[in-house]
């Protein structure tokens, strides 16, 4: 009986460690700090992204990616070498069209210290935070080089107030 329960034990363990080895690989975890994706991803929320593809992600998504030494949530505006960005009082204009989104907060373009309009290079992305009076974002950084992507958002979880 006391064999059996160490066998048991010892799957178990080499199991967990095989899953947290390949969730690792695969995904990303990190609490949100800060409400720059609100209403998107709320500060204490906890968020799980897949890091395969990550710097190649498609416009709407959201994506994680390093500012300097902090971590942060962004809406992925234009990300393919060519694409023009402006932003104006009608909106964001993508490739001269203006972008068709659920942004709850106006973004202002007086807000804006990038030369805009700007065309992406190759391994380029621009991101804004649906939380637009944060505008430390490309409205501020400029276009975001892909190695600067973690990975694209998969599940927020409420990890408080609900």
């Amino acid at each position: 009986m006391k064999r059996e329960w160490i066998r048991l034990g010892i799957k178990l363990g080499l199991t967990a460690t095989a899953l947290v080895f390949v969730l690792n690989l695969c995904f990303g975890l990190r609490i949100n700090y800060g409400n720059f994706a609100w209403p998107s991803v709320r500060d204490g929320d906890l968020v799980i992204y897949r890091i395969w593809g990550r710097r190649s992600p498609e416009p709407g998504q959201l994506a994680v990616y390093r500012d300097g030494e902090e971590i942060r949530v962004a809406r992925v505006i234009a990300a393919q070498a060519g694409q023009s960005v402006d932003i104006t009082a009608q909106g964001v204009l993508v490739d001269g069209s203006i972008l068709a989104e659920e942004a709850v907060f106006p973004t202002d373009p007086d807000s804006v210290s990038t030369d805009l309009p700007l065309t992406l290079q190759e391994g380029e992305v621009f991101l804004l935070h649906d939380y637009r009076s944060d505008d430390r974002d490309s409205r501020t950084l400029g276009p975001v080089p892909a190695e600067d992507l973690l990975g694209t958002v998969v599940l927020v979880i409420r990890w408080r107030g609900f």
